[in-house]
């Protein structure tokens, strides 16, 4: 599996990115395998920034369509309808379009929700790539933990979790400062979202 962190804003054609571009073709978009965001949740764990207390239920996404009272079929029906302009049988009414909204907020308010213990990153952003938004406060807590000094300077833990994930050293200290670039471009343009 491998995850791809997407910049929550649209962004000019002009965009000046900081960090090395992995694909010229989604320049917004950091990819990183999973054995790089293992080492990477290593490290925030290790530096105190991880809060893996605050778990959400396996359930709460499905609590959130059930209220809608809409079933996933139909849900999907008026996704289509909405968005691709496909015609569907019946036709939404107004009141299963709101309904559909309202999901759509509930569920993107969970996507987004901040730990609440300051400056710590809630866990499961990083456990699963199901199009968690990693806020800008978050991306900011992120982009200090892995400035190009601080990992310079934590040479020997990096070298202890690259050995861990069985990922090679120096590709992981290279790939960190990029990410801590990444995050401080993000922290500026609406986070990014974990898929």
């Amino acid at each position: 599996m491998s995850y791809e962190f997407m910049i929550e804003d649209r962004l000019p054609d002009t965009a000046v990115y900081p960090y090395k571009i992995q694909n010229s073709v989604a320049p917004e978009t950091f990819f990183m395998s999973e054995d790089f965001v293992s080492a990477m949740m290593s490290i925030l764990q290790i530096m105190d920034k991880l809060d893996t207390d605050e778990m959400l239920s396996d359930h709460c996404f499905n609590q959130v369509w059930l209220k809608s009272e809409l079933t996933p079929a139909r849900a999907e029906e008026i996704y289509l309808y909405l968005e691709d302009a496909k015609v569907v049988e019946p036709i939404p009414s107004q009141e299963e379009i709101e309904a559909f909204h309202q999901a759509q907020r509930e569920e993107d308010a969970l996507l987004s929700k901040e730990s609440p213990k300051e400056g710590m990153i809630p866990v499961h952003k990083f456990a699963t790539n199901d199009g968690w938004l990693v806020t800008v406060k978050e991306c900011g807590w992120i982009a200090e933990v892995f400035s190009a000094e601080l990992v310079g300077e934590n040479q020997f833990v990096v070298s202890q979790i690259a050995n861990l994930c069985k990922v090679n050293h120096e590709t992981l200290e290279s790939m960190l400062v990029e990410w801590g670039k990444f995050n401080l471009f993000a922290s500026k343009h609406g986070g990014y979202r974990v898929n």
